[in-house]
């Protein structure tokens, strides 16, 4: 069965501000893997066609490699699902980032440049779709001085995540690839200082 692709879908609210200092707690990895290697096959053909009718500088470019940057196994999820962060120069020659989901039961969905990332935070959430029941995905990127992040879901403690050394996009920035059961707020840190939040509703 061939390789398929779905955006799933997303729910972002975001809003961000300067705050406190951390508390010091354990900060576990991602679980995301960052690498560059050249996509090829049949994921690089599905991700030509899912580009194909956006605008000229969204749409991936056939004449240019379209590089894996990270990639995470969602647990739980059968058959297997990966969510993947690539890179990629559009027609017009800009350097875009993208997201897709992999896996056999994953539908079709559209493939384009994510906005730049200007802010210190640049995360949007997935749910539903191939996913597990009570499975968020949070994709994105962040400024390089966040060095961790905070993710506070719905009960339980919040968790603590080291933010990856890797950059994409441009202007440069960290990927970031996360599955938790559920998100209210990040809040990223910069030597140990609470420099900036995003709040998701939904």
């Amino acid at each position: 069965m061939p390789i398929r692709l779905l955006i799933v879908a997303t729910l972002v609210l975001v809003s961000m501000v300067p705050a406190a200092f951390a508390r010091d707690t354990a900060i576990r990895p991602t679980g995301q893997v960052d690498q560059s290697t050249p996509i090829v096959g049949q994921l690089r053909r599905d991700l030509l066609a899912a580009g194909a009718h956006g605008p000229r500088s969204t749409r991936p470019s056939p004449a240019h490699p379209i590089l894996l940057r990270s990639a995470l196994r969602v647990a739980g999820a059968e058959p297997a699902v990966r969510a993947l962060l690539v890179s990629f120069r559009s027609l017009t020659g800009r350097r875009c980032v993208g997201v897709a989901f992999q896996g056999s039961k994953v539908a079709p969905g559209p493939f384009a440049c994510l906005p730049p990332c200007t802010e210190s935070l640049c995360l949007a959430m997935f749910s539903g779709g191939p996913l597990p029941r009570d499975t968020r995905v949070l994709v994105g990127r962040v400024q390089p001085r966040v060095t961790e992040l905070r993710i506070t879901g719905r009960s339980g403690p919040a968790r603590n995540y080291r933010v990856s050394r890797g950059r994409v996009g441009d202007p440069p920035a960290a990927p970031v690839l996360v599955q938790v059961p559920s998100v209210r707020v990040i809040r990223g840190y910069a030597g140990g200082k609470e420099v900036a939040w995003v709040r998701f509703r939904g």
